[in-house]
C-alpha cells in the first residue's frame, strides 16, 4: 500500500509531496538516532535539491532481501553528474550544486552512520532528472 504525505518546507514554501510504500517491512532493529538522521537527510537534501522546473516528488520504498532491510529513497530533483562528481560524493565538505545551504557534511555523515552499522549506501542519478539512494541496513 502506497501512502502519501504531503510536506511544506517553511523556509521555501515549495510543497514536496512525500509518497512511502512500508509494507514489505514495517520495522527495522536499528539504532534510532541514526535512523532518523539518515531519513532526515535524505528528504531534506531531496527537497534542497530539488528542480525549480517541477513540484518535489518523494518516494521511499522498503523491502527484505537476504536477511538485510534495503531503503531506497527516490527523488525528481536536479540530479547529481556522478561522471564528474561521483567518486568524491560522499566526501567531507564535497557540494555539487550551488546551494546557500551546501555544506557538504550531511551525505557524509549519513555514510558514516550506514558504515558503522555494517550496511551500504549507493546511488544512482541522472542530471535534471533526479537521484535515488539505495540504502542497505545490516
Amino acid at each position: 500500500m502506497i501512502k502519501t504525505v504531503f510536506f511544506l518546507t517553511c523556509a521555501t514554501g515549495t510543497k514536496a509531496i512525500i509518497n512511502f510504500d512500508f509494507s514489505q517491512v514495517k520495522n527495522v532493529n536499528y539504532n534510532p538516532i541514526y535512523l532518523e538522521s539518515i531519513f532526515l537527510n535524505l528528504i531534506s537534501n531531496a527537497i534542497k535539491y530539488r528542480s525549480p522546473d517541477r513540484v518535489p516528488k518523494i518516494f521511499i520504498s522498503s523491502k527484505q532481501e537476504n536477511e538485510k532491510t534495503l531503503l531506497e529513497f527516490k527523488d525528481n530533483g536536479v540530479g547529481i553528474d556522478l561522471k564528474s562528481h561521483g567518486h568524491k560524493l560522499f566526501g567531507l565538505n564535497k557540494v555539487f550544486h550551488k546551494h546557500p545551504e551546501a555544506k557538504g557534511i550531511g551525505l557524509f555523515i549519513t555514510k558514516a552512520q550506514i558504515l558503522a552499522m555494517g550496511g551500504s549506501i549507493t546511488v544512482e542519478s541522472e542530471v535534471n532528472v533526479g537521484s535515488t539512494f539505495f540504502v542497505t541496513l545490516n
